[in-house]
């Protein structure tokens, strides 16, 4: 059984979508001013939320598979070959994606992740880079009317091999998404999540994002500041 995920960080800006409480140093958050859904990263994690998500299949995007998504988040160290500037704290998001009915089991399944910030999308889409050095992702956040430009994003992926349930007959599969970020500390802006890969290709920009938003198609989670 063939499985991919599509790395879509919509880095610049894209697409993410969450919210939570504080301030970012704008009058009207992005996600806001466009009705972008999200559910807090800390709440999901302490209840063991699971959310469910629509895709569409590896094989055939014209079928769709229905799968679950749960995360667990909290404060981390500094991952090896990293410091910890004045200021900054890191953290930690994993995210299980599982899949296992019927039209995964026939054809796949396909699925895009992002992140983006709550206050404002375009600033952490323009800051967006990848150092090939650390193999991490910097970007740069505005917090109480400062920039703070040592923001990092460290992002891996497991997969777990198709395990069969007898009592079904179906297989199922989840993969792990993890986040390691470097944020400044009390900053709760930074959104990660996931979309239906139908929209591949159509939100890599603010304006695309916004054009082509739908709820029923992502599931994105805001993270509270670390302090």
């Amino acid at each position: 059984m063939k499985r991919i995920v599509s790395i879509v960080i919509l880095l610049a800006l894209v697409l993410g979508m969450t919210a939570c409480s504080g301030s970012g140093g704008q009058d009207s958050p992005d996600f806001e001013a466009k009705n972008i859904q999200w559910i807090s990263a800390v709440s999901a994690s302490k209840e063991s939320r699971v959310d469910g998500f629509t895709t569409v299949c590896e094989k055939d995007h014209a079928v769709v598979t229905e799968g679950t998504v749960n995360i667990f988040c909290a404060p981390c160290d500094a991952p090896e070959g990293f410091k910890t500037p004045d200021g900054y704290a890191w953290q930690k998001l994993n995210m299980r994606v599982t899949f296992g009915d019927e039209n995964a089991n026939e054809s796949g399944y396909r699925y895009c992740y992002l992140m983006t910030d709550y206050y404002d999308m375009a600033k952490l889409q323009s800051s967006l880079a990848y150092d090939e050095s650390k193999q991490c992702d910097t970007f740069t956040v505005r917090w109480n009317d400062k920039k703070y430009k040592k923001c990092v994003a460290i992002i891996n992926k497991t997969a777990e091999d198709w395990v069969m349930d007898e009592e079904s007959g179906l297989q199922s599969c989840s993969e792990i998404l993890s986040w390691t970020l470097l944020l400044p500390e009390g900053y709760d802006g930074i959104c990660c999540g996931i979309y239906n890969a139908a929209l591949e290709g159509k939100v890599e920009t603010v304006s695309a994002f916004t054009e082509n938003y739908d709820p029923a198609s992502f599931v994105l989670y805001r993270l509270d500041a670390v302090k």
